[in-house]
């Protein structure tokens, strides 16, 4: 994917999510009657609210999250055979280095959003209390690892086909993954559409850096 192209891509998800985010603070902020606080751009998102929990499709999104998390520590894993390996940082893939820093900034931001900026709560009470919710934190994870998998898939395969079907069957399943996550009525339609925007701007930020470094490694 050409350089130009990632930049303009992170630049449209990242204001796109500060987009929704400020819209879900100032637009059509009514109160949510099952936890008693407010929730933005109401009428939408009560639209696809329920007044309970759906156990089945709560557990099939968390299967979902296991899955992208399970191709983040097979990533991770190969980092440290190489370390294992050659017994230095220096001989790991710096793809890999680049992920995980990228990691660490995904975890800041889930505190960020889960402990001091909470723009939400989840649509109904769960055990008796409140949760936040904005953005969908099993969105997120699962964009940016499931879309940044691909390009180790597209990486390592010498397959010209591998990249189509990887990334295809990447979007069915995050596409899943934000139905299950409304459906089970644990997030507002916002709080999924949330998700995906951050997590995809992590992803092209991940992306604009290894393309980045390749690119100065050709013009090397």
């Amino acid at each position: 994917m050409k350089k130009n192209l990632i930049n303009i891509l992170s630049f449209v998800f990242l204001f796109s999510f500060l987009l929704v985010s400020i819209l879900v603070l100032v637009v059509d902020v009514e109160m949510n009657f099952r936890t008693g606080t407010k929730v933005g751009l109401y009428t939408i998102n009560q639209s696809f609210a329920k007044n309970y929990v759906k156990d089945s499709f709560d557990l099939i999104s968390d299967m979902i999250l296991s899955l992208s998390l399970g191709s983040a520590f097979v990533i991770f894993g190969l980092g440290l055979l190489q370390f294992i390996k050659n017994k230095s940082f220096k001989k790991v893939d710096k793809d890999i280095i680049v992920y995980g820093f990228v990691w660490i900034l995904l975890i800041g931001l889930w505190f960020l959003f889960d402990h001091v900026l909470i723009f939400n709560y989840r649509p109904v009470l769960i055990k008796g209390g409140l949760e936040p919710s904005f953005p969908s934190t099993h969105v997120l994870v699962s964009t940016f690892s499931l879309y940044s998998a691909c390009y180790f898939i597209k990486k390592e395969s010498d397959k010209k086909y591998a990249s189509v079907i990887s990334y295809s069957i990447c979007t069915i399943i995050t596409i899943a993954l934000c139905i299950f996550r409304v459906a089970s009525n644990m997030h507002w339609l916002t709080d999924v559409i949330a998700g995906f925007l951050l997590g995809q701007t992590l992803h092209f930020l991940f992306m604009y850096y290894v393309t980045k470094k390749n690119t100065k490694k050709i013009g090397a």
